[in-house]
């Protein structure tokens, strides 16, 4: 597609596949996430996504490079995170230092609170969408249920979004919530993961 040569296959979700792709022109590796062309409700998920990673730029979150289109496509050139996903440095016999994950936990909170200072929230916030670039910097990725609120109007409806282990309580009962308050609420389980190495539900 375009310059891109793919190669391997990174990673599988419901709506695409994420593959290692390298520019022909330049030598870059990049990752391509690859979603296929739905129905009226997935693609204005995708829009949503592709709007907010477009709008994004800060260390903490992967950037999106280009957005390429086809007939049946949609491919979102993105940054290639050499160092994998956090989750893979983390285990119940192996959790993170302390040191460690204060560090990555410090880069998480400023990656969310730009999100939030731009109108975003992620609403999948989980251990398994963090990764790491070849400098071992954390990475907020997987927009894919982002929402997009106007400054002083946070509220969405009782859409049920997200990993379950990870949901607020809000979530769970059903009710109206807070998009940034559902995000530091999944923050503070990664942050009991990283320090013992499992799910605290």
């Amino acid at each position: 597609i375009g310059p891109y040569r793919l190669l391997r296959t990174l990673g599988k979700g419901a709506e695409g596949v994420v593959k290692l792709a390298n520019n022909v022109e330049t030598g870059e590796k990049k990752a391509v996430k690859i979603i296929r062309r739905g129905n009226v409700a997935s693609m204005s998920r995708v829009d949503r996504e592709v709007e907010a990673m477009v709008m994004l730029n800060h260390p903490a979150v992967v950037s999106v490079n280009e957005v390429l289109e086809t007939e049946s496509s949609i491919f979102l050139v993105m940054e290639y995170c050499a160092g994998g996903h956090i989750e893979d440095y983390i285990s119940p016999t192996r959790p993170m230092s302390e040191a460690a994950a204060r560090f990555y936990f410090s880069q998480l909170l400023d990656g969310m609170l730009y999100c939030h200072q731009q109108c975003v929230c992620h609403r999948d916030l989980r251990i398994e969408n963090l990764m790491l670039d070849n400098r071992g910097n954390l990475k907020i990725t997987d927009f894919g249920h982002a929402g997009i609120f106007q400054q002083g109007w946070d509220v969405f409806q009782t859409m049920l979004v997200g990993s379950i282990s990870h949901l607020a309580p809000e979530q769970v009962t059903g009710t109206v919530y807070s998009g940034e308050k559902i995000d530091m609420w999944s923050v503070g389980i990664i942050l009991y993961i990283m320090v013992t190495g499992c799910a605290p539900f």
